[in-house]
């Protein structure tokens, strides 16, 4: 009989903690650079820059599209993983596989309610013109 490791159950990044807080951690980051860049733009703080009024919308679509993508590229890879633990599983899972599969299955439901908030945070963004 061959005896498996552990780390054989050990499946890394989206079964982690971080994988969980890694949708968190974008949105709060693409959060604040939309709401910033806007507000400066209308202050007219970023006169000098590359980024300016007339370009506003076509960045912060790049930059909302760039986000979506991560957080279902993230989303999708936790599916994925979850699926792969879920077939990998005994008939009686260990603390460790059990803890793997709840990490997996919470970042990607995790990254699913951070990708609804990040196009709810968007579309008024890019819907509306900037500096009313």
């Amino acid at each position: 009989m061959t005896r498996r490791s552990t780390s054989d159950y050990l499946p890394g990044y989206p079964a982690t903690a971080m994988g969980l807080l890694t949708p968190p951690i974008l949105w709060a980051c693409y959060f604040v650079l939309i709401y910033s860049l806007h507000g400066m733009v209308c202050v007219g703080e970023l006169e000098n820059s590359l980024i300016r009024a007339e370009s506003l919308p076509e960045f912060l679509m790049a930059v909302t599209l760039l986000a979506i993508a991560l957080h279902a590229s993230i989303g999708v890879w936790s599916w994925r993983l979850l699926g792969k633990l879920n077939r990998r599983v005994s008939a009686e899972p260990t603390e460790l596989q059990q803890r793997a599969r709840f990490l997996a299955a919470a970042a990607a439901a995790n990254a699913g309610l951070f990708l609804v908030a990040t196009v709810w945070i968007g579309l008024p963004v890019l819907i509306l013109e900037p500096c009313l």
